[in-house]
């Protein structure tokens, strides 16, 4: 294997596991710190959108693992921090704070899109075309 190889490796782990362990816990912090109930008031979001949020963040934390899924699972959470820096801009509060969250699964999603899931073509693919 070659040096650059391990390196995209060894950083595509680290950052598989600081990520997921970030967002399962951000994730988790939505169901029992009355905090994100009245944030997600405050900014005008129904009641109990926070646990939606927490759901999908706890979802994708855990799917970061996979590393088949990485890639998928950091985008993902990106479309969420995105709707964080909008909504914080709205709110017209410092929107900054999720960029570099943002910033760290882009380049998460990046290191590790060779490793993604493909569908490979199955049997019935290649016969439908040779019956045609």
């Amino acid at each position: 294997m070659a040096v650059g190889q391990k390196i995209r490796n060894v950083v595509g782990w680290l950052l598989q596991l600081l990520m997921a362990a970030a967002f399962v816990s951000i994730g988790l912090g939505k169901f029992g710190n009355p905090f994100w109930e009245r944030a997600f008031e405050r900014w005008g979001y129904p009641p109990g959108s926070q646990l939606i949020v927490g759901a999908l963040e706890f979802l994708g934390g855990v799917l970061m693992l996979v590393p088949r899924l990485t890639s998928y699972a950091a985008l993902f959470v990106a479309m969420i921090m995105v709707g964080a820096i909008a909504t914080h801009a709205l709110a017209g509060q410092p929107w900054t704070r999720p960029v570099p969250h943002l910033c760290v699964l882009l380049l998460l999603a990046t290191v590790r899109w060779r490793d993604r899931w493909r569908p490979s073509p199955t049997a019935s693919t290649s016969g439908d075309v040779a019956a045609n």
